[in-house]
């Protein structure tokens, strides 16, 4: 339930990748190969690590009907998906761009399944596994005919050990297929209208105690529009036009500034290439600390040369505005001349 709740109550991209995918997961259980590879591979434009969904698709399709034709088919939605994303990222393959990429290095795998970890989420992984054992002792020919969805499983399992990303959210790409192997067990099950209630009554207030917990919290129209307008002001005296800076911030607040925006952390290398940076001068209340707030002692701390240009009170927390020492100043403007 976290994830899913985690997804849909923060600014976060994984939410429309994750549609994509079920949409992609739901046309192969339809035996529709290519448009099912094409969506899941389309959600990588999302969220990149979207593409952990396009393995268990592109396997269930190659299961559920292995010949030829299917691989054609795989292949055919692949590049149409990938003809689409570089249609609107050329950037891509450009030769700067894959050495960065390449220098980015192999992060530590695993990072995904870190989430149950915790033991406020050792249920959620517990029902997956019961879900497995009632289907194992249905019996073999009742096996045979789920094969096909626990070898999709398994691959993406396998997936989600092997990609390149550590950031526990990621485990919402896993729940699609969690929860069709626990609605095949339900069908098993005698009483299982009491397990679906047990299952809801344990889930469900979470989602309102959360909602309860955030309510409030998070950014409307009006609070983009003037961290925009924050930007906006400081270009004007940078003399350089809005879209040109680069800027460092929570990911929440990328709508203000489309053009050239990094959501990251202070303590990548990208940090210090910056023009401008938004930090916030403490924690901020809620339910969670996300790690990708920006805190402006911990930015001071990681980039120096900085120097304040403006602040604003945003959802009653102190939002800064820096700027790099290094970012070009406007040029002296003789006030005679401006008023003519």
């Amino acid at each position: 339930s976290e994830p899913v709740l985690a997804a849909a109550e923060r600014f976060r991209y994984e939410p429309v990748s994750m549609l994509l995918g079920c949409a992609g997961l739901l046309l192969a259980t339809y035996d529709y190969t290519f448009a099912a590879v094409m969506l899941a591979s389309v959600a990588i434009e999302v969220q990149p690590i979207a593409l952990l969904v396009v393995v268990p698709v592109a396997t269930l399709c190659l299961i559920r009907r292995p010949r030829l034709r299917t691989v054609l088919l795989i292949l055919a939605g692949g590049c149409t998906a990938a003809a689409y994303l570089l249609a609107l990222h050329p950037e891509f393959l450009h030769p700067a761009h894959l050495l960065v990429a390449a220098r980015r290095g192999y992060p530590a795998p695993l990072g995904q399944l870190s989430y149950f970890l915790l033991p406020r989420h050792w249920l959620e992984m517990l029902l997956p596994v019961i879900a497995l054992i009632l289907v194992l002792r249905r019996g073999k020919d009742f096996f045979r005919e789920q094969l096909w969805l626990l070898i999709s499983c398994a691959a993406l399992l396998v997936a989600a050990l092997l990609f390149k990303h550590t950031n526990a959210d990621y485990i919402v790409f896993l729940y699609p297929w969690l929860l069709l192997v626990l609605f095949v067990a339900l069908k098993t099950l005698r009483g299982r209208a009491i397990a679906l209630a047990l299952c809801c009554l344990y889930f469900l207030p979470q989602y309102a105690l959360a909602a309860w917990l955030n309510r409030g919290q998070g950014y409307r129209a009006a609070d983009i529009r003037q961290v925009r307008s924050m930007l906006d002001a400081t270009a004007v005296r940078l003399g350089r036009p809005p879209e040109d800076l680069k800027i460092l911030g929570n990911y929440s607040l990328w709508f203000a500034h489309p053009h050239n925006f990094h959501a990251g952390f202070t303590n990548t290398s990208a940090a210090a290439g910056m023009d401008v940076y938004l930090c916030y001068a403490g924690d901020l209340p809620g339910l969670s600390q996300p790690k990708s707030i920006i805190n402006c002692d911990r930015l001071m701390r990681s980039v120096p040369h900085l120097r304040l240009d403006s602040t604003a009170s945003v959802r009653g927390n102190i939002l800064s505005l820096y700027v790099h020492e290094t970012t070009a100043a406007p040029a002296a403007v003789n006030p005679s001349t401006e008023s003519q």
